[in-house]
């Protein structure tokens, strides 16, 4: 069997797969003849519907955050909530009313620096804490139990635990003829168990800008609405990873092979005038200011649609979650081990970049009131 690696694998498809925005009647198309099984999902999938219980931390209320990082529900209903900007993890019932808090601010046993992102292995609950350089774990009442050595990596949404129910991923880096590699790391209950490399394709198109100016100092800005490249690892230890500019998830194992590609087609969301200038506010007041500035490229070459793709994650039942932008709004879309579409998930908001608490048919996502105050919505599914 030929072995291709996934970077290859999105470049050639995107220029070779079609697709037929004009067929409705759903089906599942699996193509083996080549080297990899191609899983084509064709039509319109069966609706669930999200309609929303209630909200927690709205402005006024009795309890309010003030940044929210991650979001985690269990079988009861109840959620939990990492709020860095107050080094607290307060849990609400299923009703949203406060009931504990699980641990607290410090670097001793039960406590942490930098709530970052939680997990659930098996049913303890597991807190990235850069701040402290480890990994804790609380038990279902929230008494410390241990905790494991982690990396002092902090940024974006990269830096989080993954969700491959009943054992949960990290990133880390490793150290190679004297460089740094990102690697996920798998934990169970004895800790750390494995490690596979990420995947990295660096969209060359959607590069950004360098400017140097006038004062010596380096400026940065990223394409607006450009292209980006997302890489999760799966409960059965590979990963999923996709370009966001085209509705489609290729398969990797832990040496890099493919195992299956997804591929759907969404219709295209045209990027309208307001929101292109706001996308280049900022680099458009930077040009005003340093107009000698010496940058790489000109302005912003404006694209004709939005990239579809917005995220990926893994439910309490390892089945794979892909967030869209849709003419219609967000959509979330739901595939099954063997990468066969569910449902197409209606009702929901943007997750904004933080993975959604799913368990049963409920899900915990979080946002802003009308305020700008943080809050989490609580959804039930009905299918």
């Amino acid at each position: 069997m030929t072995r291709l690696k996934a970077c290859v694998v999105l470049s050639v498809l995107v220029a070779c797969r079609p697709t037929d925005s004009a067929r409705t009647s759903f089906h599942v198309s699996i193509d083996s003849s080549g080297s990899y099984p191609i899983i084509e999902s064709i039509g319109d999938a069966p609706v669930w519907n999200a309609t929303l219980l209630h909200e927690i931390g709205a402005t006024g209320s009795a309890f309010e955050f003030g940044t929210i990082r991650s979001v985690l529900l269990d079988r009861r209903g109840q959620v939990y909530v990492v709020d860095p900007s107050n080094r607290t993890i307060p849990v609400f019932d299923s009703m949203g009313v406060f009931l504990r808090q699980v641990g607290r601010d410090g670097s001793g046993p039960g406590e942490y620096r930098t709530p970052y992102s939680i997990a659930w292995l098996d049913d303890q609950l597991a807190l990235l804490d850069p701040g402290n350089g480890r990994i804790g774990l609380f038990d279902s009442a929230g008494a410390w139990v241990t905790s494991w050595p982690a990396p002092l990596i902090t940024g974006g949404n990269v830096v989080r635990l993954h969700r491959t129910p009943p054992l949960f991923w990290s990133l880390a880096l490793r150290s190679s003829e004297g460089r740094s590699a990102p690697v996920f790391v798998r934990y169970s209950q004895a800790g750390p168990v494995d490690t596979m490399a990420v995947v990295q394709v660096a969209p060359t198109e959607t590069r950004p800008r360098m400017c140097a100016r006038p004062d010596g100092a380096m400026s940065y800005f990223a394409t607006p609405f450009g292209a980006s490249f997302i890489a999760i690892p799966t409960p059965a230890g590979a990963q999923a990873v996709a370009l966001t500019s085209r509705y489609q998830v290729t398969f990797v194992d832990a040496e890099g092979d493919t195992l299956r590609v997804l591929e759907r087609s969404v219709a295209p969301t045209p990027i309208t005038d307001a929101e292109w200038d706001s996308a280049n506010g900022e680099w458009n007041r930077f040009r005003r200011e340093w107009p000698t500035a010496d940058c790489d490229r000109g302005d912003f070459a404006r694209p004709a649609v939005k990239p579809p793709v917005v995220s990926m994650f893994h439910d309490e039942v390892g089945r794979l979650w892909v967030e869209l932008v849709t003419p219609d709004g967000p959509r979330y879309e739901v595939f099954d081990a063997e990468g066969r579409l569910e449902a197409t998930v209606v009702g929901l908001p943007p997750s904004g970049g933080i993975d959604p608490g799913v368990a049963g048919n409920r899900i915990a996502i979080p946002g802003l009131d009308s305020l700008g105050t943080p809050i989490v919505r609580v959804y039930r599914v009905s299918r």
